[in-house]
């Protein structure tokens, strides 16, 4: 069972590189490495977790990546209107010219006042361990540090952001490289205190991203030898500052384990909540789009309790050697099978596929460099997919903010001749 799930996989990553026209930023492409990377992560632990798959699984799994790509191959077939069109207006932003010496001291000032707030939740607790724990335990018991500071951090986020589009599109000077990366610090400090790992992996994502965004375009869509060569030492070097981030929250892992349990758990998982699914008690939309439904609640619209489908519950596991498995995390998949059964793990990907291949035909049309950081911005929930739910997850009013900022933003600091207008 394991090898028809591998060659499936290789199969699949083998005709969407080729349909994706060999673009690695490829939406479905991507998906179907992630696919492949995750189950090799779960290959490796076969011994420790006992691996076996149902058919019903495999089955499952097929379905769902399968109708990703049919979705990207529907938004293929519609050229990109030629009635969409980007309206350019001349003007002179505020700083455009050296924006990074507003960006820096501002985003040291904004991540200064939000890690305050965040240590005023819990006060110091006697080392820097305890009380990133107890932050950690306070904000998912539901505990904020209120809307100035949230914004103060989505405001220091998209300077992150924008610092890292602004050093590889107009190849910063080495000289300067120091300052530059002080808005990006400042973030950096601000993910430690928000304990909040996933937004240090989608800081990593959006930089890949950006950077392989920018390389194509100068250069080529083929990615070339050059390039991953520059690729991998920074994932690696984002890997183990993603594993000393949990390390100091007190997580007792080791490297190995942490990471296998981070990446590959989300397949095994999603084997193991298949194992025990009953389609009959289903969630119709509760569970996938929960952070909509927390929106409208805030808006006026009754509707019930949504704290039990905030986090997915653990379920634990002993495998027949007696290493004991526990995870929380099930895919993307999970969600949406338990909200609408088969359908769900068909349609849901289905569209999620089209508005991602709709999105990259607009982005490879218009050549905007806001779009680009839009998307890259974007392409995390696709990283994630194997791993868990993380597109409608991230539909709440926090992105939107973030959204917000980073096109007022981009068009104080960053854009020199541009104004997106779509007509």
């Amino acid at each position: 069972m394991n090898i028809i799930l591998l060659l499936f996989f290789l199969l699949l990553f083998g005709i969407s590189y080729i349909l994706g026209k060999f673009d690695i930023l490829s939406p479905w492409f991507m998906l179907c490495a992630m696919f492949l990377l995750c189950y090799a992560v779960v290959l490796l632990n076969t011994y420790n977790w006992d691996v076996q798959y149902s058919y019903k699984t495999i089955i499952y799994i097929l379905i769902s990546v399968l109708a990703w790509g049919e979705g990207s191959l529907i938004a293929k077939m519609f050229p990109v209107s030629k009635k969409f069109k980007i309206k350019y207006i001349r003007f002179r932003p505020l700083f455009n010219q050296y924006p990074v010496f507003i960006i820096a001291p501002i985003s040291c000032i904004l991540a200064f006042v939000y890690c305050g707030n965040m240590f005023a939740l819990v006060g110091w607790k006697g080392n820097m361990t305890s009380t990133l724990r107890a932050i950690y335990d306070a904000t998912v018991s539901g505990a904020s540090p209120g809307f100035i500071a949230n914004q103060f951090f989505a405001i220091v986020e998209v300077f992150a952001y924008l610092s890292i589009f602004y050093m590889l599109k107009f190849s910063v000077k080495v000289r300067r490289l120091i300052i530059y990366c002080i808005p990006i610090i400042a973030y950096s400090i601000c993910i430690l205190f928000s304990t909040d790992r996933n937004t240090l992996l989608r800081l990593f994502i959006y930089s890949i991203s950006i950077y392989i965004l920018l390389f194509q375009k100068k250069y080529s869509r083929n990615i070339n030898f050059k390039i991953l060569a520059k690729i991998l030492p920074v994932t690696a070097c984002c890997v183990l500052v993603f594993f000393f981030v949990g390390k100091a929250k007190n997580y007792q892992s080791n490297f190995g384990t942490a990471i296998s349990i981070y990446s590959g758990s989300g397949l095994y998982g999603f084997n193991l909540f298949v194992n025990k699914f009953e389609n009959s008690d289903l969630l119709h939309g509760f569970s996938s789009f929960y952070t909509i439904l927390g929106v409208l609640q805030k808006m006026g619209m009754h509707i019930k309790d949504l704290t039990p489908f905030r986090f997915d519950s653990f379920i634990g596991y002993i495998s027949t050697n007696g290493y004991y498995f526990s995870t929380n995390v099930y895919t993307a998949l999970k969600r949406y099978l338990e909200d609408f059964g088969v359908t769900g793990i068909l349609v849901i990907p289905l569209m999620v596929g089209f508005f991602y291949e709709r999105f990259y035909c607009i982005l490879r049309r218009k050549k905007s460099d806001l779009v680009e950081i839009y998307y890259a911005m974007l392409i995390y929930p696709i990283v994630y997919f194997p791993i868990t739910e993380q597109l409608f997850t991230r539909m709440h009013l926090g992105s939107v903010y973030e959204i917000c900022w980073m096109y007022i933003l981009y068009h104080i600091f960053i854009n020199q001749q541009e104004s997106l207008e779509v007509r």
